[in-house]
């Protein structure tokens, strides 16, 4: 991906294996298919002890995991104001192993948070900043992350309405607490309600991420391909969600303000009434200088048209067809490759 620094190891998980050997399989996967830093989800000790393991493998040994984090995890608090034995088990490990946490709680408004938006993220935020706390109890300095990723309740289901503006006010609340208490801060994602990808999906995705991002989010899990509330993924609208992330990191770009980028001596030379597109400035950025949408069409009415373009859903799928065709397999040492399919085979064993 030329956007995202991530990836995730539970994306899809494989229902029709034993649990076990999915977790392992899973993050095998992570560490043999891609060079990006891992996130994964240790619900308990053994998942936890598990991630370890395989990572110090990927990662040449115990000495190399004690100098720096080299995965994430996300930890899930069980609101109202609570953590199963399972989940603060995962958490002692992996904070005792001295990777980076993600405490991230989810509070539903009015289900398991007050119905008030306010009452809500005093909760959300407890429970984060408690499982910092007990990490930091285990292993003073280990790098967390706080926030959430709460919403209001579907008080006519009993389910969870990630689509409403309850959930940007929550998020706008989590960052500015995590600015007050001196912490990196989770939020957002490209988040929807709908199970297909269509006019809700894409307003719904778009304005979770950008309020997210605007509000001053320092990490964005779940980022893309999410449906129908977290309980589907697509992979068009993973690529569909990735280009908006690139997109979204383009316009947050620090710019470059400088006499050399203003270039007054050009704007002198086209003078009034010129035009900028044949100048040899714009010749030697014109393939660089802007987003480079792959998916998104700019063109004609009839080209358009002809074209069909406006099927993104169609577009994204030969996108897909097109990424999958030019990936290669990063460079991996064939002993630790070796070693992490002997540590897979032996969970089935």
């Amino acid at each position: 991906s030329p956007y995202l620094d991530f990836v995730a190891g539970s994306m899809a998980v494989p229902g029709e294996l034993p649990p076990a050997v999915a977790t392992a399989r899973m993050l095998a996967s992570c560490f043999t298919l891609t060079d990006m830093p891992v996130i994964a989800n240790p619900c308990t000790r053994e998942n936890g002890q598990e991630i370890y393991e395989m990572a110090t493998i990927a990662f040449g040994g115990k000495t190399a995991l004690e100098k720096a984090p080299v995965t994430i995890v996300s930890i899930n608090p069980l609101s109202p104001l609570s953590y199963t034995e399972e989940t603060a088990a995962g958490l002692i490990t992996f904070a005792r192993y001295g990777q980076a946490l993600l405490i991230s709680s989810m509070v539903l408004a009015g289900i398991s948070g007050p119905v008030s938006i306010a009452g809500a993220a005093v909760i959300e935020m407890s429970e984060s900043l408690a499982g910092i706390v007990l990490a930091q109890l285990v292993h003073p300095g280990v790098p967390c992350v706080c926030g959430g990723t709460s919403c209001a309740g579907d008080l006519r289901t009993g389910g969870v309405y990630l689509g409403g503006p309850e959930m940007l006010q929550l998020m706008a609340i989590a960052t500015q607490m995590a600015d007050h208490y001196g912490l990196p801060c989770r939020y957002g994602g490209n988040l929807t309600d709908s199970f297909s990808i269509n006019s809700q999906a894409g307003s719904e995705s778009a304005l979770a991420m950008a309020t997210s991002l605007l509000c001053g989010v320092h990490f964005m899990h779940q980022a893309c391909g999410i449906l129908g509330a977290y309980s589907a993924m697509s992979f068009e609208k993973f690529v569909l969600d990735e280009e908006a992330c690139g997109l979204m990191k383009r316009a947050l770009r620090p710019l470059d303000v400088s006499d050399e980028s203003i270039n007054l001596d050009l704007i002198a030379r086209v003078g009034s009434g010129g035009s900028f597109l044949m100048t040899p400035e714009t010749a030697r950025q014109c393939r660089t200088a802007f987003f480079p949408a792959e998916i998104a069409r700019k063109s004609t009415f009839d080209d358009w048209r002809e074209k069909d373009l406006g099927n993104n859903v169609r577009l994204a799928g030969e996108y897909i067809e097109k990424r999958l065709a030019a990936y290669e397999k990063p460079e991996i040492d064939p002993g630790v490759e070796k070693d992490l399919k002997n540590y897979v085979d032996s969970k089935t064993k």
